[in-house]
């Protein structure tokens, strides 16, 4: 992702791999992780890194999806900011990535417990690649639609994540709008924020820094209300 490549990040082949893909060329993605790539940095930036935080198995127009595909938001520190790295698996096979990408991403909704706020995208991309489907074809490799965006986000928003007790999403593009309503959002989802939340605070006390992220950014910005259904047009 160019927002690694601005800070001069080289990670291993098979980490790097995982961090932008959200989960290995298999199926059903792996558990989540966090990944501290500072390395031997310990003067320069943090990079605390993570991967397989899937939001939901639902592609954009309904279904449960039981493979790999789906909305991941997987958070990242990286330098002295916060980000959610948003990554939108969608199955090529036959055509459907037209059914389900998103295209280039203008804007997030995150709705904590009926208050919004807005996530602006950064850095944008858009690949194809491989995996294998062992639930219909085994040995036969298919292809999927990567769609990917780092979006900027305040400790504040984060811990407003974590402690909401209803969450979703509205994620706007320029090919589809994506609501994704607190019931479809997975149980693991905002624990897999704390875990990382708690990592930051680690790191940041074993580099002798301030723990609560010492970021700086502004308090959670408004944003219009969540929709009840996505546009389609």
């Amino acid at each position: 992702m160019r927002l690694l490549k601005r800070f001069g990040l080289v990670l291993p082949g098979g980490v790097a791999a995982g961090l932008v893909a959200g989960c290995a060329i298999v199926a059903q993605p792996p558990d989540f992780r966090i990944v501290n790539a500072s390395g031997d940095r310990q003067n320069g930036p943090a990079f605390l890194l993570s991967e397989n935080n899937r939001v939901t198995r639902r592609p954009g127009e309904g279904g449960v999806h039981l493979q790999r595909q789906g909305v991941y938001l997987n958070p990242a520190l990286i330098g002295q900011g916060l980000y959610l790295i948003l990554l939108n698996a969608a199955d090529a096979h036959a055509g459907r990535d037209e059914h389900y990408a998103l295209g280039a991403v203008h804007q997030v909704h995150v709705v904590a417990d009926g208050q919004s706020f807005t996530l602006l995208p950064r850095e944008q991309d858009s690949e194809m690649r491989a995996y294998r489907d062992s639930f219909i074809h085994p040995h036969k490799a298919r292809e999927y639609k990567l769609e990917s965006a780092s979006l900027p986000l305040s400790p504040g928003e984060l811990d407003r994540m974590i402690a909401a007790e209803s969450l979703g999403f509205y994620i706007k593009g320029s090919q589809r709008d994506v609501a994704i309503p607190a019931l479809e959002v997975s149980t693991r989802f905002r624990g897999n924020l704390a875990r990382f939340r708690t990592q930051v605070n680690d790191l940041m006390k074993a580099r002798g820094e301030r723990s609560d992220l010492m970021l700086g950014s502004a308090d959670a910005r408004p944003a219009p209300r969540f929709p009840a259904r996505p546009t389609t047009d």
